[in-house]
């Protein structure tokens, strides 16, 4: 219809200004090495300008954030030991006292995001111990709520829409799970890393380079794959913290001070006395 074809519209208007940005920036920052390459292949004058700056673990505010690169702070662990008591107040907050397994994703609802596949794999497992929870809005979330109606689960699908602080609510969840074919490298993510959780993300390139472990990953078409490895992560609480461990071990990089890092940048690229300069100009 004329609304999806005006979208239609934008989105390539935004592409071209897009390449044209990217053709006389002096330097351009990718977040992974998966769409570093991707520009290039765009644009390839570019190739010698490209520096990948990843996103850094997003802690929770009550803890310092004077971060040790690649170190957890040292609050982090006495944070962690109210996990129970964060969960039976999120339990209690959506009616989901009686379940098992509490999922949680964060997000705009839109197609390419493909949360409708991650509730079909909810409604495909075989307990109904199973929730999720679903923090965001955006224009798919009817037809999303009529496909949980469909497929009798939606009590076990909560769409929390957008919160002020959406960690307060992913902290107290079992496992965050990032269904979306497009993501560069998801702050949201980030933030459930930095609040304790285990992490499962489809198997996109970019997801492959930071996790680098089938066991973190799964197919973004495959209903029926995500639902047994829901299943298994249910049935056997080890696996839950097993995955914990590895998602905090495969993001441990990614812990620094990313304000330092991007001051560094600046001042590799203007220099300490140009760059001293334009904080005077504030």
């Amino acid at each position: 219809d004329d609304a999806d074809r005006t979208i239609l519209t934008l989105r390539g208007l935004k592409h071209r200004v897009d390449l044209i940005c990217l053709r006389v920036a002096t330097r351009v920052v990718s977040v992974t090495e998966t769409m570093r390459s991707d520009l290039v292949a765009q644009v390839p004058q570019i190739a010698n300008s490209v520096v990948v700056l990843p996103n850094s673990v997003l802690f929770p505010a009550s803890i310092s954030r004077a971060l040790l690169p690649g170190c957890y702070p040292v609050e982090w662990q006495q944070f962690l030991s109210g996990f129970s008591s964060r969960k039976s107040e999120i339990a209690e907050r959506f009616d989901l006292v009686d379940r098992s397994l509490i999922l949680v994703t964060t997000g705009e609802l839109m197609r390419g995001r493909n949360v409708e596949f991650l509730v079909r794999a909810v409604g495909a497992v075989t307990s109904d111990r199973l929730a999720l929870i679903i923090c965001g809005d955006g224009p798919e979330q009817a037809r999303i709520a009529a496909v949980a109606v469909g497929l009798g689960i939606r009590d076990s699908v909560v769409f929390a829409g957008w919160l002020d602080d959406p960690v307060e609510v992913v902290a107290g969840c079992d496992l965050f799970v990032m269904p979306s074919r497009h993501e560069g490298m998801s702050n949201s993510m980030l933030e459930a890393i930095g609040a304790g959780l285990p992490v499962i993300a489809a198997d996109t390139p970019e997801m492959r380079e930071l996790f680098s472990s089938d066991r973190l990953l799964f197919d973004p078409d495959d209903v029926g794959a995500l639902a047994r490895k829901l299943e298994a992560i249910d049935s056997n609480r080890q696996e839950l913290d097993q995955l914990r461990t590895l998602s905090q071990t495969r993001l441990q990089k990614f812990i620094f001070d990313w304000g330092s890092a991007v001051v560094s940048l600046l001042e590799k690229e203007l220099g300490p006395k140009a760059l001293s300069k334009a904080k005077e100009s504030e």
